[in-house]
């Protein structure tokens, strides 16, 4: 098991050249903070609930790095070190085809990367056993015992 999030990006492309860059894993505090903005009003006991308006944006605002998308010819600025509400703005001011092209792109990659971290995981438990083979499977009939 990695404990920390080394910060690695994958270049998805999107079609008709274009692409975007993201994160491969969340670390900790990037998920509490996307955790938030769906969910910010949540109390521990009692049921979650979830605006649903943030849900697909939030969880792009999060892995998304960088883009090569353009308006009018000119490059649309996209990157981390741009202000959160400047960065969502941008997101909501997409066509709803090309957010749900984006938002999809990203959510496949993001239930890649989980599916190999949990077969990693589970590869190297799996791999090892906790114990020795039984004396009976190697002995025959004996336990081992002497009654």
């Amino acid at each position: 098991m990695k404990y920390f999030i080394e910060p690695e990006s994958t270049r998805l492309q999107l079609g008709d050249g274009e692409w975007i860059d993201v994160k491969d894993r969340l670390t900790h505090g990037e998920r509490e903070e996307m955790m938030a903005v769906i969910s910010p009003f949540s109390n521990p006991g009692e049921r979650i609930q979830m605006q649903r308006k943030e849900i697909r944006t939030a969880l792009v605002n999060t892995y998304l790095l960088g883009w090569s998308l353009t308006r009018g010819g000119k490059p649309v600025p996209m990157s981390p070190d741009l202000p959160y509400n400047v960065r969502v703005a941008t997101i909501r001011s997409l066509s709803a085809d090309a957010f749900d092209v984006i938002h999809a792109a990203i959510n496949t990659h993001a239930d890649t990367m989980r599916q190999a971290d949990a077969k990693n995981t589970q590869g190297g438990e799996a791999e090892s056993s906790a114990t020795s083979p039984s004396p009976v499977s190697a002995a025959g009939d004996t336990n081992g015992s002497e009654t």
